[in-house]
């Protein structure tokens, strides 16, 4: 949040995350200045959408633009970020709904921009890349597939009609190996901006890659907690039924960050508590029913309780095994 929310506008100074879905001129124009809102979104680093200026900045490094790798448990470099704070100017146009005239609004922000390197995600991307080159060479050579069929793989493609002095010529079709070896160099790379210059680069570049917990939280809504279809008609059946899902979801939440602190992912407290059955025989003792030993084996590194895979439980045993849940530090 930029500032504190005010109790005459309580929905003022939001942090509005999104991909690049966000990065046109008018909605950064509509947070900034007409809701005083803050974002974070990516930026693509192909085609016109950088400058030259840019571009090079991405990859540069030296004494006054350091990355700073962070790495995993095993001393491996997980990604490496880099930081900027600079002005920069946006415009855009709009119809004016009483005159009908077009009209440019041109305006200036201070951003930081956030580059990050993922080696991982160089890899994965340039096989990629080099697979689609080589989809797009046995078009240009063969000419066996279809547009349709090439997908992705016609980016690199270049149709030539025209000769130097802009005369038309018979169309030639040829791999465009200056875009191919452009996207090789950025290959892993991805460029966030953001209006918080307060909030640390390691801050942004996690907050801008929690979003895929959304996408998440609507796969497990759909598919663990039956959200879909709905078999109710009426709108208050409707209204209960998503609230019921929204609240399970909730709760779901709240045990992996609040109670496991991120230790354990949503899918495996699902197929826990989804497998964890006991039969009570009458003596104070449960016989574990529970067939699923790769969650079982997760929870007992978590909450350090060894027997939750023994095939007999006490009732002390059940009871300590819900306590720890709650009580695991932050």
């Amino acid at each position: 949040m930029m500032d504190a929310l005010s109790w005459e506008n309580p929905i003022r100074n939001i942090l509005q995350v999104a991909d690049k879905g966000l990065n046109c001129a008018r909605n950064i124009y509509a947070a900034v200045k007409e809701s005083e809102d803050g974002y974070i979104f990516s930026k693509s680093i192909h085609g016109r959408n950088l400058s030259e200026s840019e571009k090079a900045w991405l990859l540069l490094e030296n004494d006054a633009n350091l990355f700073t790798d962070y790495k995993d448990e095993k001393g491996q470099v997980m990604f490496r970020i880099k930081s900027c704070v600079d002005t920069f100017t946006y415009r855009f146009k709009e119809t004016d709904s009483q005159t009908g005239s077009e009209k440019t609004t041109t305006f200036s922000v201070r951003e930081k921009r956030i580059v990050s390197f993922n080696p991982s995600l160089a890899k994965k991307q340039k096989a990629e890349i080099m697979k689609m080159a080589e989809k797009a060479s046995n078009f240009t050579t063969y000419k066996k597939l279809t547009r349709e069929e090439l997908g992705d793989a016609t980016k690199y493609i270049k149709v030539t009609s025209k000769d130097n002095n802009g005369k038309k010529i018979k169309p030639t079709v040829e791999i465009d190996q200056e875009r191919i070896s452009e996207d090789l160099k950025y290959a892993g790379y991805n460029l966030m901006v953001s209006s918080e210059l307060d909030m640390s680069p390691l801050k942004i570049y996690e907050t801008y890659h929690s979003l895929w917990k959304i996408e998440e939280s609507f796969r497990i809504t759909k598919s663990y907690l039956d959200a879909r279809p709905v078999y109710v008609q009426k709108k208050e059946t409707i209204y209960g039924h998503f609230l019921i899902c929204y609240l399970s979801l909730f709760l779901l939440r709240v045990l992996e960050i609040k109670c496991f602190n991120n230790k354990v992912n949503a899918y495996d407290l699902i197929h826990f508590i989804q497998d964890f059955r006991l039969a009570n025989r009458g003596d104070g003792t449960y016989i574990n029913l529970s067939r699923n030993q790769t969650v079982n084996e997760k929870m007992k590194h978590v909450t350090g309780l060894t027997n939750l895979d023994a095939l007999y439980l006490t009732e002390d045993e059940i009871t300590n095994l819900f306590q720890n849940t709650m009580l695991i530090d932050p």
